[in-house]
């Protein structure tokens, strides 16, 4: 309480007017305003004084006083911290931090305390989490600020209600996301920001209490898009001027002109066929038919961009020409049915969400859909496709590599209570035999074939080695249902899309 006497002494001797509730905080008069004026709020937390003007800048008051940002500390050198752990962090008047003691350990600031705690506040620094104690909370934070919270041993904060109270900064929205992602299925979390200010500390200078921090929705994971948001810049690429747009067509200019039920929560689906057979057509008609249907649904592409997988959901949607989207070249009636698709609600309902990074590990896609899962609730994930996504850590043989994405995907899809949609490759067997593909076409790995909970195999029948225009869903397997029954669609690759 040095430091609080020090400033208390020196706004009264400044002739100026100070109230104090209960010891250990006041408000005062600023300096220059009228002896009614109270914007300036002191509180004592331990080693130091919180001071803030709602009129002035502090520091201005502070010069007024003849104080020194020295002078909120009770040690003029700053703030020393105790770690449980023998870490020591020094913090200087000036915000600068520094290490000392066991800086490899990594037990939280105030892990003692956390024993009988119900509700812990779970902030970015000291500071914060003394000023939560001045109010009678309890809070802890790591060492070494915003990121690091991984590095540290969070088992104390397990089976509680921890409330996370975000940094009104980039770094700090980031940190929350992390520590939300580190409790999920640990410890019951919310998300809060202060009322005023920066941080924890801020709001409780400004008066605010321990049940004013304002709840806020778990931010969006970077790099994923909502459809709406997508098709705004898409409709932009759509109708820009020929000059403005680069083409780099194929020497096949048929290939120019193409190239472009009942899921469960808790299982995993494979979709196969050969290159161009449909499976990435396949895997989008049942993400936008979701999306539309209310079910939040998550799609990872790894081949494709975002404006080739929303050109395809467009002409789908539409039932507009592909390749004529793709080259730009909408007559008036396409042109007409793609604004009525888009204009007329469908787009913006539709509850579909892309990401189109090429390095993805199944790791990756996991903390994405986790966090999805906080933010706006998810039911799917689709992955196009199985052989693309980026090997993980330790995982160099093939085999070894596919087998893990499988493992965890059906690992996603169990924990966090969804559908998992995974595309993939069938061996070249049944195109050159024109057979219909077996379970055991699946490329590369047994692995697929075992752990999914359901296979489509996609398949073009043909009649004197002419294609029908159909498609066949090949169920290969099915834990809720008959397996070996054959679904036959109409196959409107013109549309990007499979059915009426």
């Amino acid at each position: 309480m040095i430091a609080y006497g020090r400033v208390i002494d020196a706004f009264r001797d400044h002739g100026l007017v100070v109230i104090e509730r209960g010891g250990n905080s006041a408000t005062a008069q600023a300096p220059g305003h009228s002896p009614a004026d109270r914007s300036v709020s002191i509180r004592a937390i331990e080693g130091q004084v919180l001071v803030h003007c709602h009129s002035d800048e502090t520091a201005t008051v502070l010069d007024a006083l003849g104080l020194a940002m020295s002078d909120l500390f009770d040690n003029p050198h700053g703030a020393t911290y105790q770690y449980d752990d023998g870490r020591i962090v020094r913090r200087t008047p000036f915000k600068r931090f520094s290490q000392g003691g066991n800086t490899k350990g990594t037990t939280l600031f105030r892990a003692c305390r956390l024993g009988e705690a119900t509700v812990v506040y779970l902030v970015e620094g000291e500071k914060d989490v003394l000023a939560i104690e001045s109010l009678g909370g309890v809070a802890t934070c790591n060492a070494m600020g915003a990121g690091k919270l991984g590095m540290f041993d969070l088992t104390p904060l397990y089976g509680k209600k921890v409330v996370v109270v975000r940094d009104m900064d980039e770094p700090g929205e980031a940190h929350a996301c992390q520590a939300i992602a580190l409790l999920d299925g640990h410890a019951e979390v919310e998300l809060v920001a202060p009322a005023a200010g920066k941080d924890a500390a801020d709001h409780i200078l400004a008066g605010h209490g321990l049940d004013e921090f304002v709840p806020v929705v778990a931010p969006m994971p970077e790099g994923v898009h909502k459809l709406s948001d997508a098709a705004e810049d898409w409709w932009k690429w759509q109708q820009a001027p020929a000059d403005e747009v680069r083409i780099f067509p194929t020497p096949w200019p048929h290939l120019n002109d193409v190239i472009a039920g009942g899921l469960h929560p808790k299982r995993c689906y494979i979709i196969a066929g050969r290159p161009g057979g449909g499976k990435t057509i396949g895997l989008l008609n049942i993400g936008q038919f979701l999306g539309e249907s209310g079910h939040p649904s998550l799609i990872f592409s790894m081949e494709m961009s975002l404006l080739e997988m929303v050109s395809r959901v467009m002409a789908a949607g539409a039932e507009a020409s592909y390749s004529h989207i793709t080259r730009r070249e909408l007559d008036q009636w396409d042109l007409r049915k793609l604004e009525l698709y888009r204009n007329g609600g469908r787009v913006d309902e539709t509850q579909l969400y892309m990401m189109d990074h090429s390095t993805l590990t199944i790791e990756d896609m996991f903390a994405v859909a986790r966090q999805m899962k906080h933010a706006v609730g998810l039911d799917a994930v689709l992955i196009d496709y199985i052989g693309l996504v980026t090997a993980s850590k330790g995982k160099r043989e093939r085999r070894d590599a596919l087998g893990h994405v499988m493992k965890e995907a059906v690992k996603m899809a169990k924990e966090l209570d969804i559908a998992v949609v995974i595309a993939s490759q069938l061996n070249r067997g049944p195109e050159q035999s024109s057979r219909p593909p077996v379970l055991s076409d699946l490329r590369e790995t047994g692995d697929i074939e075992q752990d999914c909970d359901g296979a489509f195999l996609l398949h073009h029948p043909q009649i004197d080695g002419i294609p029908t225009g159909e498609i066949e869903f090949i169920v290969g397997k099915n834990r809720t249902g008959p397996a070996g029954v054959i679904v036959t669609l109409p196959w409107r690759p013109n549309y990007a899309k499979i059915g009426t």
